[in-house]
């Protein structure tokens, strides 16, 4: 219903994007949005956590009005490494 509403200008894509990538990382599965990070122990900084398909997540984000991921990570202080997704 929440991706209906997204497509159809209801909701705001974002609450899809956190809604969808919460999940995913609670499962243990790589997120398809890129908006969940957590801290990286070994160089104390916040890194977005794993992304599936991650060389197309600049078009899945761009679909629901988001940034793209290396705008959001600079914006929030997180790292975006895309090798780290490969």
């Amino acid at each position: 219903m929440l991706q209906e509403s997204v497509r159809q200008g209801g909701s705001d894509g974002w609450y899809l994007a956190f809604l969808e990538d919460r999940i995913k990382m609670r499962q243990g599965k790589k997120q398809v949005y890129g908006s969940q990070a957590k801290p990286n122990e070994k160089t104390g900084k916040t890194h977005i956590y794993p992304i599936g398909n991650v060389d197309s997540v600049n078009e899945r984000r761009l679909e629901i009005g988001l940034e793209t991921i290396e705008e959001y990570a600079q914006a929030n202080d997180y790292v975006f490494d895309i090798d780290e997704h490969k």
